[in-house]
């Protein structure tokens, strides 16, 4: 059955699945740097001027089969009578992850449900590897805005990590399913107290585990608070918000030793709403110099056919046309334009439209969208 499922996709896909796999074996075939080296690339999003040889898909699966092999005692059993299978789901759902940064999440998609099909054929019982994958699954459809089905996928990994008793990625679940929960609207009273309280709960779980290590602060501990501050905004608690978003930035930065870093750009883009929310005296200037620290942190990580790429580039011709600065607005409306152009995005961005339309008919959340940039 699994070899039929993966002959049928190869088959539909054929093209896909050629390229992917040949790209994949010529970045695995490169020396590997060493183990701390692997791990500081998961801090890296995307690599668009190929300075180095190692695209994130490497760290996926050198970590992620290393992840695996440690729990052997628990899978041997399960896979005595599948030895060469199970292999092809850490490299399916490296390629769908390397697909999804490199800004092709259509056919990054292909490979992760497939992964996911793989993975329920061949196990029964809750394991680490049925919720990891799921957990990628559910961040596809997060992209594509299908938080019903987001919502549900994560919700799926995280009673398989309770089941497996990994109480690490259990925090980080929650956190996931609040998020998702979060961005699907409308938010009422009800739900963002539900929301703010899950929220709660999965930094206090991931405060605890740093603890154990002697540690304060992590990368994901900071997202956790960006998605605590995205939240008292989304509510109008705006000073909550602030303080909230800049604890979470504060952090980021110290733990990336202010390397450029997807997340922070995201804070940024963040910090930059919730100042134009605030309607204080200088809120555009302020908000521009957020937006174009985002911004250059994402010209450095994102691929240019990325939404948040985009989303960038709007909010700096948007400020810059607010404040009368012509020049600027000008400069970054055509880039923008000529993005859209070369990505075929030109007829389905809403952008450009919006920076011509009528600002005084149109809420300031709607004229400056939430960045829900999805990097892996």
């Amino acid at each position: 059955m699994v070899k039929q499922v993966v002959r049928e996709a190869i088959e539909g896909h054929a093209e896909t699945f050629k390229s992917v796999i040949a790209n994949i074996i010529r970045l695995l075939s490169g020396q590997l740097p060493d183990t701390n080296e692997v791990l500081r690339e998961s801090f890296m999003s995307y690599d668009k001027n190929n300075k180095s040889q190692i695209h994130a898909v490497i760290m996926h699966t050198v970590v992620f089969g290393y992840y695996i092999n440690q729990r052997l005692d628990k899978l041997l059993p399960l896979l005595r009578d599948v030895p060469n299978v199970v292999d092809l789901v850490p490299l399916m759902t490296s390629a769908g992850v390397y697909l999804r940064q490199d800004g092709n999440s259509k056919d990054g998609q292909i490979f992760l449900e497939l992964a996911e099909k793989i993975t329920m054929l061949l196990f029964q019982e809750a394991t680490a590897l049925k919720a990891y994958v799921k957990r990628n699954v559910a961040s596809v459809f997060f992209e594509f805005r299908k938080m019903k089905e987001a919502v549900d996928r994560e919700k799926e990994s995280l009673e398989l990590f309770r089941k497996y008793d990994e109480k690490k990625e259990e925090s980080w679940a929650i956190r996931g399913v609040a998020w998702f929960e979060q961005n699907d609207l409308p938010l009422t009273r009800e739900k963002k107290e539900e929301i703010e309280k899950n929220m709660k709960v999965s930094r206090s779980m991931q405060e605890k585990d740093l603890k154990l290590y002697g540690r304060t602060k992590s990368l994901r501990l900071g997202m956790t608070l960006h998605n605590l501050g995205k939240l008292y905004q989304d509510v109008g608690e705006l000073e909550k918000a602030k303080d909230t978003l800049e604890e979470s930035i504060k952090m980021k930065r110290g733990v990336l030793n202010d390397t450029s870093h997807i997340s922070a750009a995201i804070g940024l883009t963040s910090l930059a709403r919730n100042t134009l929310f605030t309607k204080g005296e200088n809120c555009f200037n302020e908000a521009l110099e957020y937006a174009q620290q985002a911004m250059a942190m994402k010209r450095e990580l994102l691929p240019e056919s990325n939404e948040g790429y985009h989303l960038g580039l709007y909010y700096m011709a948007k400020l810059n046309k607010v404040l009368n600065n012509t020049i600027e607005y000008r400069e970054c409306k055509a880039e923008l334009e000529n993005t859209l152009q070369m990505c075929s995005s030109e007829e389905s961005s809403p952008y450009l439209k919006m920076l011509d339309g009528d600002d005084s008919k149109t809420s300031l959340d709607q004229l400056y969208p939430a960045d829900l940039t999805t990097w892996r």
